[in-house]
Order: structure tokens, then C-alpha cells, then sequence
């Protein structure tokens, strides 16, 4: 019976959010989605459309309710998790120095009015994010 309750009140915590780890976030797709949209910004024709994906980055990684979030960009990672920053305790060390190397890198291409620069940074924010996604 006390193990049923335990059972039962551990569900219920997860349910009402008071334990993360058990949450329903998809850290993988969300890095997956990021990368994509990275990708996009880095092959985007003009320095708009690089910014618009670079944002998409950006709130990927930050979540709703992170520092740098862009509402009016849209969230391409809308429902699957609270930003790949929040969302990060299954990875290692490495992986996580990755995702604020990324953060940063997008934070300088939406930064910058060159287009060159900013494809750059796209660029490498793909790159990592692929590399973040298999250091898991």
C-alpha cells in the first residue's frame, strides 16, 4: 500500500510539474528544430530572412521565458519544451559549454548588419548544434 501511494504521489508531482526531470520535453528535437533554422539563416538570401532563423535559434534555445526571446519571430520549438537551456540536464559538460558557445554565436549574428557575418554565425550555430546533439 505504501509503495502504491508512493507510485501514485509521484505521478501526480510529475503531473503538476514539481519534478523537470520528469517532464515531457524534447530536448532532442528541440536541438534538432534549432539546427534546422540555423540552417535556413544559412542560406538565407538576405540579411532579414538570416535574422528571422537566427531568432528561431535563439528562442530555441532560450525558451518562452529566457533572456533574448523574440515573440514576434515565432517559436519553431513552441510545445516541446521550456528552451533547449532549460531543458539540458541529460547532457554532459561538453554539450552544455556547446549550447552557450551557440547562444553567443547566434547573439553575434543578430548583432551584426553584415550579411556575411551573420550567415558565418549560422553557419557554426548549425555546426555545434549537430555536435551538441551527439555529445548527449
Amino acid at each position: 500500500m505504501k509503495i502504491r501511494l508512493s507510485i501514485v504521489s509521484l505521478a501526480a508531482a510529475a503531473m503538476l510539474g514539481m519534478f523537470p526531470m520528469l517532464a515531457s520535453a524534447n530536448t532532442a528535437q528541440e536541438i534538432a528544430t534549432a539546427a534546422e533554422h540555423a540552417g535556413y539563416a544559412a542560406k538565407a538570401n538576405d540579411i532579414q530572412h538570416v535574422k528571422l532563423h537566427l531568432h528561431h535559434v535563439m528562442n530555441c534555445l532560450v525558451g518562452p521565458h529566457g533572456t533574448g526571446f523574440y515573440a514576434p519571430a515565432g517559436d519553431p520549438c513552441k510545445g516541446m519544451g521550456n528552451g533547449i537551456e532549460n531543458d539540458d540536464g541529460h547532457y554532459s559538460q561538453a554539450a552544455r559549454k556547446d549550447l552557450q558557445n551557440v547562444e553567443r554565436t547566434v547573439a553575434a549574428g543578430l548583432n551584426t548588419q553584415s550579411y556575411k557575418t551573420a550567415v558565418e554565425a549560422a553557419k557554426m550555430a548549425k555546426s555545434t548544434l549537430v555536435d551538441a546533439k551527439d555529445e548527449k
